[in-house]
């Protein structure tokens, strides 16, 4: 699966149509689709203000544990790992969230 599919997947889940997604990015629709049909190479940039908008982790997308070890340059390879983070911590947040009152985790109550 490409990678222009699983981010029109993402925008779609988010209950995002194209214009309201590329006004979010600061991009014009048509230059959105054109990442979503893989016609044009997508900046990491705006791969990494989808993740946020949209709530994907980059590492899964990618297919990469490490972007460090990729084709990547350290500068997209430090924003990758930042918004992956970020991904993880917004999880472990919502499963917080979710947990009954008086829930261990990790030997600590809640």
């Amino acid at each position: 699966m490409e990678i222009g599919y699983k981010l029109a997947l993402f925008r779609k889940r988010a209950g995002l149509k194209q214009a309201e997604a590329a006004d979010m990015l600061g991009i014009s629709r048509s230059t959105l689709s054109l990442y979503e049909n893989d016609k044009e190479q997508l900046p990491v940039s705006i791969f990494v203000k989808m993740a946020d908008l949209y709530d994907f982790d980059v590492y899964d997308v990618l297919g990469v544990n490490d972007p460090s070890e990729s084709t990547f340059t350290d500068e997209e390879a430090l924003m990758l790992e930042d918004v992956h983070e970020k991904y993880f911590k917004r999880r472990a947040e919502k499963a917080m969230e979710l947990m009954p009152e008086g829930s261990v985790v990790y030997g600590e109550s809640l």
